[in-house]
């Protein structure tokens, strides 16, 4: 992973807990702003959902790099073909 990759998902994931920061202050703040106990809490929350800015993550302009090779002969499925096998550990048997 390159250091460009893991900044990019940095970002994202600290999106992901100021959004859900967000949306807690503000369930808080929807809960509690009508209490006359709970009011100044409620807006030094309203307070605190102001002052959190979200990064913008903008999409990479980096194009990945495709490289192609071209064969000249088909390929097949048959990899290899054996003939007579041996069984057991003999020294030059597979290989001749």
């Amino acid at each position: 992973m390159t250091a460009a990759t893991q900044v990019r998902e940095q970002l994202l994931a600290d999106n992901a807990k100021k959004s859900k920061q967000i949306s807690e202050l503000q369930t808080f703040v929807s809960r509690f702003s009508a209490n006359a106990s709970k009011a100044k809490q409620a807006t030094s929350r309203a307070r605190q959902i102001e002052k959190i800015e979200l990064a913008e993550v903008k999409p990479s302009s980096r194009v990945s790099p495709f490289i192609r090779f071209d064969q000249e002969k088909k390929l097949h499925r048959q990899a290899m073909e054996v003939e007579k096998p041996e069984q057991g550990l003999r020294r030059h048997a597979a290989v001749q």
